[in-house]
């Protein structure tokens, strides 16, 4: 009996002491892989609290045993969160973590990037009835406001139930843990018949296995085009699968087709096979738009206006905000247009309906289980599907970018292995791609399988990410929320102020009513969200017209903020042909004994055709003929090409020959003078490609079996990485040299594949090739020699790494090559510019035996390297070191060594061999370290990856570079710092003009308030030019300013607006304009023909002014006066200088007299501003209420204040905010341990640890039993790691223990004793989040 601790989150195997505890009464060894039979299992042996139904048994599985192990060795403290040594136990659980749930909520796709939690609810009729009532009462703003949230009005008429009853359902998205999504969606009931007694059933697909089953009704909710239907008897709602979902692959060569009612009641479940853009009508989308709340605001401030007979600037907003709306409904008509006519279209298929019976249909009416034939003449997919016979030529540029037609072959037969849509991929047909020819047997369809149809597919997957994107994870939008949020509280302060002041007044309670709301649309400006845009766009149209294509504006801001840039190698830093440099072949010995290496060969065709390694390149390979041309990868093109010899492929009825079993013949080339042959003659060395098992990118290597003609024994031919191939072949085969030989190429830059072969036996029949599994081929081959080619960099690859470094960003590139190609071709392009390279290797010591995991460091670069000391060589902590590793070892430290993983991560410049997935999760956890990450590629293995990063750039002009918000049209990554450089432009403009519009609008609050106290204001006019003519000239221009020309800034720009810097520069500059307004203010008061403003007699009647007043044909004025003259003339400057200060230059901008159209509007708005404050005609003087003091003195004594906010105002924001405080105080106040960016406290401390990474060259310390490893280190310099001892000795002399743990299960897990080791480890600094095991090193 074990306790087991039921935890949230898998990764997470820390504490678990917040957990609950759950009695399992059955051995461990009856546990299943199968996660259905586990459920089965637990419900019958167990006893489960009632909120164990979203447990799985999967997880639990492969983790039960990590389980104990951390519930036997408590945690350690984390030394990033905690300076002391005390424990807090039980980390705070994620909002989805199954312990928080009850049976009225459960985690959907759990683990995948859809992971959502869903909250059961029930609507109340009293309550919808209340709510109602409040709608019609308030006049329709209760609904707004609930249309806005419609989560509230959820909570407002529904209690929340237990799934099983709930007819709504509450959707919550979490993104990276920092955003979250809600959609409220309704739970719909489908009846097969009206009367439960009709014996009409419908099948839905089992949600824990293959196949479907019967049921008479079943409910069901839509979210972002997934269906999701409840299951009654797992008590869950689970999505809609097709027959991709753990479906062994002999079901498929089972199908037979589905009859018409079978197609029809499926239909019924499935829906329609389209992927349905909604075509909205304009006058929806115009109210849409309407009531979007930035307008809803601009509509009530306008009314308000007209009421205030404030009609001009009303006006004008009004037509701005027409054009505006017209503008963003046109754009979006048109995208959705763009969309349909993309992705919508349909057409005729023939499908089988069993008993080899074929009907024509449309595809919008395929369903999954639909057998369906592809012509010979190629079509238009549109579904997802298998093939079960024959083979296709694909084109998949519009999802992979990849634009060299790819040939998928049929799935194979027989056997037990499950479908995986990845490791199927090449015998899958995608929907939306283009099949360009089959290649069948004689008499026989080229047939495939529908798997799934609509947004189920790859495409409709796609389409669904345009639909719903991924919010943009941006500290400066964020903050932006945050400050507009301050300006609200502000202006509820400044209109409780204004209600307060006013009644004590005795003024009217419309006039009061008037003057506060209008003061909350000047503390919070309407025009303040579509200012902020300005920057975006300028820099979007600056891109387009640098070959740089947007598809999301917002993510512009986002790469200004970049500070680490992962790049693919093949295809994006080098070319993407590749020269055949030479080929190596390999002499075997008598009974294949004592191989050695020959000579290399620069000239393949040279070698006898008759040598296995020039039959295997001449065979081995993805090759076909389209129009007369030979098509395919250009590795494979490239390699066949240097033998010489000839492909060819049946045509018409030459399908018939070679009995029907070999569709393509490879021949060597004839020798001059020769006669012609014939497709029908056969030679000696013609060579038919009998089955072909496509490169898998998780196996790293490609196979065929052919056969010399026409009567020969079958022969096996692989090629792959070189640590592939020669892991699969008799070890007596491989020179010893092997290592050396490889490293020797790869070290210089080369791309080195490895080929390989194998004799089958001689009674082999075809029909057994045809059923034979991958597996069964691919094993004790005989290695055959090396094909070497060169990959050179691109022309444009090494300067531009060079200024990225120079800009201190950091480079990594991953990349699917070979670790030491990637190394060197790292080296060439000064991704590694200096320093020294450590190899990091993680293994298990037994590969039968996943226990015990350990890693190796190695030095494999010791350029100017101190000398050995005392046999020891040790790094100098100083001098800067890179990391290199691949993808194996990143997955085993990823898994077992959370901590490493953090070091290795901020250290590691290479990345080799990394999987599609892999280069996302290693995307991921660089942001979960506090980077900004950029990713640049060209192919479909980096669509990950582009869409995890903050900036994904995709260098593919494809369909598939929707997956990245950014499409360069160059393909070379000059692009990079081109980007870099308009984002942040974009971003200091960005800063700049929300910093103008706060001070703007906190500007002008101080005017009204000021005015308030003497129950004056600005005039109408006052305002208009104000608000009209000064601001949104200004914030129009502001972003035309382009982007610095020069090298890039060693520091990206500030992200962030509520921080020190920003907050600071805004609060010194609202000082200094409250002083010159006051100023101003009470010095007007203070001059001897000074008289107070009277608001009842605000003509100044009986007063020694009444004839001055009157001459300056001012009339029906409330406001003029000579405080309102003071107050105006230095706001209205002030307007200008913050416009001027806010506007940054170099490093990020170029300087600003190079925006002519922002300096002629300073120097126009200046110009006009002297002139009505001076000398302004009469006209103008009475336009504007303004009352012109009669002394002239005392207006060139207000111009003389300008001149000095104008002077103060520029040295605080150009001297003394940039050089003092940003460049030199936020150095030194700046806090590592405290930072949200991770990486520098983890640097931080390697810097601080020499003894870390332990490089030596022997041991310090006796390990306690030797046990052999497969590392080969590289200079003779290894770590060297601590061997634990599997037995039950060790286990009580670390833990001093006799009883923790069953002596059983010791020898089954004996890894848990690496956490009796922690004590040895150095404590880095962490995240606040579990770690399970301890690396297993020697500390030495």
């Amino acid at each position: 009996m074990f306790q087991i601790l039921k935890t949230g989150i898998s990764r997470n195997r820390r504490n678990h002491r917040g957990g609950e505890c759950l009695e399992v009464n059955f051995p461990i060894g009856t546990l299943h892989r199968d996660s259905a039979s586990n459920q089965r299992l637990l419900a019958s042996s167990a006893t489960l609290p009632m909120n164990m139904t979203e447990l799985t048994l999967s997880s639990l599985y492969s983790e039960i045993d990590l389980v104990i192990a951390d519930y036997v060795f408590p945690a350690m403290p984390d030394s990033r969160n905690s300076s002391s040594a005390s424990f807090e136990p039980g980390p705070s659980r994620s909002p989805t973590s199954e312990s928080d749930l009850d049976l009225s909520q459960a985690v959907l796709n759990k683990g995948d990037e859809e992971e959502m939690l869903i909250t059961g609810y029930e609507t109340v009729p009293w309550r919808l009835i209340l709510v109602w009532l409040g709608k019609i009462l308030s006049l329709g703003l209760f609904w707004l406001l609930l249309y806005w949230v419609p989560r509230w009005e959820l909570f407002l008429t529904s209690k929340r139930t237990i799934l099983s009853k709930a007819n709504q359902i509450l959707v919550k998205e979490e993104y990276k843990g920092r955003y979250c999504r809600y959609y409220v969606k309704a739970v719909k009931t489908v009846k097969a018949s009206k009367s439960a007694s009709d014996n009409v059933t419908f099948d839905i697909p089992n949600p824990f296995g293959p196949g479907h089953r019967s049921v008479h009704s079943y409910k069901y909710f839509n979210c972002k085009k997934v269906k999701y239907i409840w299951d009654e008897n797992n008590a869950q709602f689970f999505p809609l699968s097709g027959m991709d979902h753990q479906m062994p692959i002999s079901v498929f060569h089972a199908q037979t087709g589905l009859h018409s009612a079978q197609q029809i009641q499926r239909r019924s479940i499935y829906g329609n096979n389209a992927i349905v853009i909604p075509k909205r009508n304009i006058l929806y989308l115009l109210i849409k738009e309407v009531l979007n709340p930035f307008y809803v605001f601009q509509i009530a401030s306008v009314l308000l206006w007209f009421l205030d007979e404030y009609i001009y600037y009303a006006a004008a907003i009004v037509i701005m905000s027409a054009g505006g709306i017209t503008t963003a409904v046109y754009q979006t008509k048109k995208n959705e247009k763009r969309l349909r006519s993309t992705v919508m279209f349909s057409d005729t298929v023939e499908v089988f309906r069993g008993n080899d019976l074929l009907e024509v249909i449309s595809s919008d009416d395929l369903v999954p289980g639909d057998i369906i034939t592809i012509p010979s003449h190629g079509c238009d997919l549109h579904c997802d599907a298998v093939l079960i016979s024959g083979n296709a030529i694909v084109n998949e540029a519009m999802l992979t970018g990849e634009s060299v037609p790819v040939t998928k072959t049929m799935l194979p037969k027989g056997g037990s292995e499950i479908y995986d849509g990845k490791e199927h991929s090449r015998s899958t047909l995608f929907g939306g791609t283009r099949v360009i020819q089959t290649r069948q047997y004689k008499g026989q369809k080229v047939l495939a399988v529908v798997v799934r149809t609509g947004f189920a597919t790859t495409k409709g997957k796609l389409v669904r990410t345009i639909l719903y994107p991924a919010p943009v994870d941006f500290k400066f939008e964020q903050d932006s929320y945050k400050f507009v949020g301050f300006l609200g509280v502000l202006a509820a302060a400044g209109f409780i102020y204004t209600c307060v002041t006013q009644l004590m007044d005795g003024e009217s309670i419309k006039d009061i009513a008037l003057d506060a709301l209008d003061l909350i649309t000047i503390v919070v400006p309407p025009a303040l969200p579509a200012a902020m845009t300005i920057g975006s766009i300028y820099a979007q149209k600056r891109l387009q017209r640098k070959g740089i294509f947007c598809i999301s504006p917002r993510n512009i801001n986002v790469s200004g903020s970049v500070d680490c840039v992962c790049f693919d190698k093949t295809g994006t830093l080098t070319e993407d042909g590749l020269d055949m440099w030479g080929v190596i072949p390999v002499k075997q010995g008598s009974d294949e004994k004592d191989p050695k290496f020959a000579d290399h060969e620069k000239t393949p065709s040279n070698l006898d055709k008759g040598s296995e390694l020039i039959r295997g390149m001449a065979t081995c390979h993805s090759l076909t003929i389209i129009d007369g041309e030979l098509s395919g990868d250009p590795l494979d093109l490239k390699m066949f090409e240097s033998t010489g010899w000839i492909l060819e492929e049946p045509t018409g009825n030459s399908s018939e020959m070679y009995d029907q079993i070999a569709p393509t013949v490879v021949r060597p080339p004839e020798p001059p003078g020769s006669p012609k042959r014939s497709e029908s003659d056969l030679g000696d060395n013609d060579i038919g490609i009998i089955r072909q098992f496509p490169f898998s990118s998780n196996r790293q290597c490609m196979s065929v079996i052919v056969r010399r003609l026409p009567a020969n024994p079958f022969t096996v031919f692989c090629k792959g990485s070189p640590e592939k191939i020669a892991s699969i072949c008799v070890p007596e085969t491989i020179p010893k040299n092997f290592h050396e030989v490889l490293q020797e190429y790869t070290q210089k830059g080369y791309r080195v594949i490895a080929l390989a072969r194998r004799y089958m036996v001689k009674s082999l029949k075809i029909t057994k090739i045809e059923r034979m599994e991958r597996e069964e081929v691919e094993q004790s081959l005989v290695f055959v020699g090396l094909i070497i080619l060169d990959n050179r960099l691109k022309e444009e690859t090494t300067p531009i790494i060079e200024q990225l470094q120079n800009a201190r960003l950091r480079t990594i590139m991953v990349t699917g090559d070979n670790v030491n190609t990637a190394l060197s071709v790292a080296k060439e392009c000064k991704i590694i510019p200096y320093g020294r390279v450590i190899m990091v290797h993680a293994f298990f010591p037994d590969p039968t035996k996943p226990i015990c995991p350990k890693v190796e460091f190695t030095l494999c670069d010791t350029v100017s390297g101190p000398k050995p000391i005392n046999g020891m060589k040790i790094l100098d902590m100083d001098d800067r070191y890179h990391m290199a590793l691949d993808g194996s070892s990143f997955e085993i430290i990823r898994l077992h060594f959370p901590e490493v993983l953090d070091r290795v991560t901020v250290r590691g410049a290479v990345f080799a061999r990394m999987s599609p997935e892999q280069k996302q999760i290693l995307v991921e956890h660089l942001q979960e370290l506090g980077y900004c990450v950029a990713m640049c590629g060209d192919g479909a293995n980096d669509c990950g990856a582009l869409k995890a990063a903050h900036t994904g750039i995709s260098l593919s002009e494809a369909e598939s570079s929707v997956a990245s918000p950014f499409t360069s049209k160059e393909p070379n990554i000059s692009c990079m710092p081109e980007l870099i450089k308009e984002g942040r432009c974009a971003l200091v403009t960005s800063f700049g003009i929300f910093k103008y519009m706060a001070a703007y609008s906190l500007t002008q609050f101080t005017t009204v308030l000021i005015l308030y106290s003497i129950d004056s204001n600005l005039s109408d006019i006052q305002f208009l030019y104000i608000d009209l003519f000064l601001i949104t000239v200004f914030a129009f221009f502001f972003g035309l300013t382009e982007a610095f020309e020069g090298d890039l800034a060693p520091h990206p720009p500030m992200k962030s607006l509520i921080s020190f810097t920003p907050i600071l520069s805004l609060l010194l500059q609202m000082v200094i304009i409250i002083s010159f307004q006051c100023l101003a203010f009470f010095y007007v008061q203070s001059q001897e023909w000074f008289v107070p403003f009277d608001g009842d007699n605000p003509t100044y009647n009986g007063t020694k002014w009444e004839d001055y007043y009157q001459a300056t044909t001012i009339e029906d004025s409330e406001v003029a006066c000579w405080e309102n003259y003071a107050v105006f003339t230095i706001s209205a400057f002030q307007y200008i200088i913050l416009a001027y200060a806010f506007s940054k230059s170099s490093p990020y901008r170029k300087m600003i007299y190079t925006n002519l159209w922002f300096i002629a509007s300073l120097l126009f708005m200046t110009a006009f501003t002297l002139y009505i404050v001076l000398y302004p005609s009469y006209y103008f003087q009475s336009s504007f209420e303004t009352l012109l003091p009669p002394i002239e003195g005392f207006r060139f004594v207000m111009i003389g204040f300008v001149v000095a906010n104008v002077v103060i105002c520029v040295l605080t924001e150009d001297y003394f905010m940039e050089f003092v405080i940003f460049r030199h105080c936020r150095k030194s106040c700046h806090n590592h341990e405290k930072s949200k960016r991770v990486y520098l406290s983890v640097d931080k401390w390697m810097k601080n640890t020499p003894s870390w990474p332990p490089i030596s060259s022997r041991s310090s310390r006796k390990p306690i039993r030797d046990t052999p490893t497969d590392s080969s280190p590289i200079d003779g310099l290894t770590v060297v790691t601590e061997v634990v001892r599997n037995d039950e000795e060790a286990f009580q002399e670390m833990t001093g223990n006799h009883e923790l743990y069953p002596k059983t299960a010791l020898a089954e897990n004996s890894h848990i004793i690496a956490a009796a080791i922690l004590n040895s480890m150095p404590n880095t600094p962490t995240k606040s989040r579990p770690t399970s095991e301890v690396m297993d090193i020697d500390d030495s």
